[in-house]
């Protein structure tokens, strides 16, 4: 499937690999059947609650997206790209069980390659036993891990860690800011956008190698490698 309904995903070809870049800020393999998520920072609300900052709980929620896009694919494997939680433990039974029931409903094989802030990966072993834990996952011809500079430049790899975003022309005299898919071809680099609902997004600065695609609601578009084309409603 190529998860149209309701959204208008954006194709891609790269190493002679058609991928999908979903509005749910997810990637799809097709060829494999693997879908990839980047920094889900589940619990990240319950860190901030624990020094006093009233946020709101978006762990869930993400979870019930997570599912959705399952739904739409149906995948062999899921890739947790890094950064599955937020702290030492932030992650709390419910999602935990949550991230389970998901494994056991769609039965696919769930893989993390651990981020910067997944700091305690005994914790996650127990309380989500059936996460398998690799450095990095080498699935032909693309390197799956969580920060591309731990990857050789020879590599094309896949990853998340940077919360890519880019600044879109919304008028004539207006803008805004978007998370997005980032294409570097000097670092031979894919970037996700962070799949979690409560995350910070670091702004690209343009550049002639690099190519953006905007999660603008319920679309993907191409912003091109530095250009400055605008926001466009139905992109073709």
């Amino acid at each position: 499937m190529n998860g149209t309904d309701n959204f208008n995903p954006h194709q891609i070809i790269w190493k002679d690999q058609r991928l999908v870049l979903h509005p749910e800020r997810c990637l799809w393999w097709p060829a494999r059947r693997i879908l990839m998520v980047a920094d889900l920072h589940l619990g990240k609300a319950r860190s901030f609650h624990k020094h006093g900052i009233p946020v709101p709980e978006s762990s869930m929620d993400d979870i019930a997206r997570l599912r959705n896009i399952l739904q739409i694919f149906n995948p062999r494997e899921l890739v947790f790209l890094g950064d599955l939680v937020h702290d030492r433990d932030s992650l709390e039974e419910p999602a935990a069980r949550a991230l389970t029931q998901l494994r056991d409903e769609f039965r696919i094989t769930m893989i993390l390659t651990p981020g910067n802030h997944d700091l305690d990966l005994n914790s996650l072993a127990r309380l989500v036993p059936c996460l398998q834990v690799e450095k990095s996952v080498w699935m032909n011809p693309f390197r799956l891990l969580h920060n591309s500079e731990d990857c050789s430049g020879s590599e094309a790899s896949i990853c998340g860690h940077v919360h890519p975003g880019v600044r879109v022309r919304t008028g004539s005299h207006s803008s805004a800011r978007f998370p997005c898919f980032a294409l570097d071809h000097d670092k031979n680099t894919l970037t996700l956008p962070a799949f979690g609902g409560f995350t910070g997004m670091h702004l690209l600065e343009t550049a002639p190698n690099l190519e953006t695609y905007p999660v603008v609601e319920n679309t993907v578009f191409p912003h091109g490698n530095g250009s400055k084309d605008g926001f466009r409603k139905n992109p073709r």
